[in-house]
């Protein structure tokens, strides 16, 4: 039987350093129906050069080379255009994919026609030295219920079905492209994180989750704009106030500005999703306390307090703290 084409989509910027050994572990994949997109968005150093010996040693790669920087929803999409594989599997250009990564994901989307995108685990690479490993929610429930705090894939381990509707990075969401990707994506399916390391991922100063963080003020905005229709998918719809102090709770970095005197408010806010959400899908409801609970911890952490720690009592109250820190508790055991 004919094995399903993959379309694995790599964009690639100035990454002479690691271009070749990311591409290469896409190339010795024991996986071999692939055709690899490899897209050079305007390298000033010697990518091209080395993308161009890596295309005439295998004619699975499909080079596509920009005469300037065009970021990276731009490639990204552009990429998804040439895409002719049943599946499209992403692939940063300084990342490492374990030998069997596509085999792996292949035989979970053969086997489940109900699931439409699939992603893993992976492990940290910093200064050149393997760190820990980042885990995922797993079955289609969790990762439902974490999208209500933040992206439940890791973008550079996921693939998904070719084909979809609304299959495209929207500009305006840039550096939240894919936490957006996932949510319209999962408006036409179920979602599955294989609870296994697929992929090393190097943690660099100039990759786009680093410099996404830097951009924080419009990441807010967009951050907003998701979350407005996750919770509209559920029928909810909150007040202006409401949302923006609820997606502040979301980023460790926007905690800060979350007053003391806010924590009680922030509360109501929570109270009021769980309690609708309970109304239309009550294993949802369920789970997503305890990640709500994970971003109060969260607070515990980053929050700014009075000298009479106003809002850290209220934090510590809180049902959803305990449900927090039995939600932390599991993660760390699953490590």
């Amino acid at each position: 039987m004919d094995r399903p084409l993959v379309s694995v989509i790599i964009p690639c910027y100035n990454a002479e350093r690691y271009v070749e050994q990311s591409i290469r572990s896409i190339m010795q994949q024991t996986y071999t129906a692939l055709e690899i997109i490899a897209i050079d968005d305007g390298s000033v150093d010697g990518t091209v050069l080395i993308l161009q010996r890596l295309a005439a040693e295998d004619q699975r790669i499909r080079l596509v080379i920009h005469d300037e920087n065009k970021r990276l929803v731009f490639t990204l999409n552009e990429g998804l255009a040439l895409a002719r594989g049943r599946y499209i599997a992403r692939m940063d250009a300084d990342d490492i994919a374990m030998p069997n990564r596509i085999a792996v994901q292949v035989d979970v989307l053969e086997c489940n026609s109900q699931i439409v995108v699939v992603g893993s685990f992976m492990r940290v690479i910093q200064a050149e030295q393997l760190r820990g490993k980042w885990i995922a929610p797993i079955d289609d429930l969790r990762i439902r219920s974490y999208l209500f705090i933040a992206s439940p894939f890791f973008h550079p381990t996921i693939m998904f079905r070719n084909g979809l509707p609304d299959l495209y990075y929207r500009e305006d969401a840039y550096r939240a492209e894919d936490y957006d990707f996932w949510v319209r994506l999962l408006e036409h399916g179920k979602g599955y994180n294989i609870p296994r390391v697929l992929l090393h991922y190097r943690l660099l100063a100039t990759s786009e989750t680093k410099l996404g963080e830097q951009d924080a003020a419009r990441r807010f905005i967009i951050f907003s704009d998701i979350h407005t229709r996750i919770l509209s998918g559920y029928g909810i719809s909150l007040p202006h106030h409401w949302q923006r102090l609820y997606t502040a709770s979301t980023v460790k970095d926007w905690i800060p500005f979350i007053t003391s005197s806010s924590i009680s408010e922030l509360l109501r806010v929570y109270e009021y999703i769980e309690q609708e959400i309970k109304k239309v899908n009550p294993p949802v409801a369920g789970i997503i306390k305890g990640y709500l609970g994970l971003r109060l911890l969260a607070y515990l952490r980053y929050g700014r307090f009075t000298k009479r720690f106003e809002g850290y009592f209220e934090v510590l109250k809180s049902s959803y703290f305990y449900r927090g820190a039995i939600t932390l508790i599991l993660r760390r055991v699953k490590l």
